[in-house]
């Protein structure tokens, strides 16, 4: 998962990563966070969903809403459709 601007979205949408990778080193910190993967492959996936997940988590503070149990289920069933 990256926004990027739309702009930049058409120009790279069917370039291998290598190309995208240069133009994500120019971009906002969560492009330079995917430009440090050599590749980015189904792990390197699961590790971002997880990271920006936990980020959601903590920041909006959900499992105060809807406790831990319902968060670590919902982290299984989204690591597991990204299989």
């Amino acid at each position: 998962m990256l926004l990027i601007p739309k702009n930049a979205n058409s120009s790279l949408s069917n370039k291998p990563f290598d190309e995208k990778r240069k133009a994500y080193f120019k971009g906002s910190y969560s492009e330079e966070e995917v430009a440090k993967n050599a590749s980015f492959g189904i792990v390197e996936i699961q590790e971002r969903s997880e990271k920006l997940l936990d980020f959601l988590i903590s920041r909006y503070r959900i499992a105060e809403l809807v406790g831990e149990n319902a968060i670590k289920a919902f982290k299984n069933a989204l690591l597991k459709e990204i299989k």
